[in-house]
């Protein structure tokens, strides 16, 4: 997955997670102060999604179809508002 996105410096990776379908991966990268950013990929077609979410928390729920839900953090690093993709 490196060969497909280049970073001006290193972004520490945290963890992923796999949808239930097993065709979407959601990768967390670790940010200086609170929070993450999240990046998707498609298993599947085997390429990025041309999302990009910055300074969520570091956990995800996975509906029924190909969504999740996740939490922004706030300016203090505190979950603020859950948002659905």
């Amino acid at each position: 997955m490196t060969h497909e996105f280049q970073v001006g410096s290193p972004v520490p990776f945290h963890f992923f997670q796999v949808s239930p379908d097993g065709n979407y991966a959601v990768l967390f990268f670790t940010l200086m102060g609170n929070g993450h950013e999240i990046l998707v990929k498609d298993l599947k077609q085997d390429c990025m999604v041309p999302v990009f979410f910055q300074n969520v928390d570091d956990s995800i729920a996975f509906d029924k179809q190909f969504g999740f839900y996740y939490s922004q953090l706030d300016p203090t690093g505190r979950s603020a508002t859950l948002k659905h993709h």
